[in-house]
């Protein structure tokens, strides 16, 4: 999507926010990336742990 049609979408950004949000990602592309997997894999620590919090639960 280019900045208009993501102002479209999300109508309480203004263009000005947008193309600061792109201009910040364009020039922090790789700690932003970094920063995205460290939170993904955190989610992947999370549900596993519930998941055998869950198992836990159940043999009570």
């Amino acid at each position: 999507m280019n900045a208009e049609e993501i102002c479209d979408r999300i109508r309480h950004l203004t263009l000005a926010e947008v193309y600061a949000a792109l201009t910040y990602y364009y020039a922090n592309t790789q700690e932003l990336e970094t920063y995205l997997l460290h939170q993904a894999a955190e989610v992947k620590r999370l549900e596993a742990w519930h998941s055998n919090f869950g198992k836990y639960e159940m043999l009570r």
